[in-house]
């Protein structure tokens, strides 16, 4: 089995940095119609599929969203619109429970409409067949774990 070299790494870690670069943008540009970002729209997503609506901040962290530290500040946004409360564990005061609201919930599923779209248009672009882009999703989660094992 032959293994990647130093300049393939370089230029294959070049070519991924691009193309997070613009999908991002591409992203940023169509969730701006629905006034988020893409990391407010990934917390609503994941606030939505949690059990009632309700996550711990802590579980809102994830390498799609912001760290811990950032994370205050995202919710603090989307607690400014109306998307999400945010309250205490009377259990546990050092831990938070937000929750997203029936506002958050349409801003939502308006902006999953629009993303879908956005996505289906930059992949589409590519020509990447099915089973290409199943691959190329495994080889990707691969990466992504192994960066964050490192």
């Amino acid at each position: 089995m032959e293994y990647i070299t130093d300049d393939a790494s370089i230029n294959l870690a070049r070519s991924l940095q691009c193309a997070n670069r613009a999908l991002n943008r591409a992203l940023t540009d169509a969730l701006s119609r629905h006034q988020l970002l893409p990391t407010e729209f990934e917390v609503l997503r994941m606030l939505a599929a949690g059990p009632h609506g309700t996550l711990r901040v802590g579980e809102l962290v994830s390498p799609s969203t912001t760290q811990f530290s950032g994370m205050s500040r995202l919710i603090d946004r989307l607690i400014l619109q109306r998307l999400v409360t945010r309250e205490n564990n009377p259990d546990d005061r050092r831990v938070q429970k937000v929750t997203i609201t029936a506002a958050g919930r349409d801003r939502l599923r308006r902006a999953q409409e629009t993303h879908r779209a956005a996505v289906a248009r930059i992949l589409g672009e590519t020509g990447l067949t099915l089973e290409k882009s199943a691959i190329l999703a495994r080889l990707l989660e691969q990466l992504s774990q192994s960066a964050h094992a490192a």
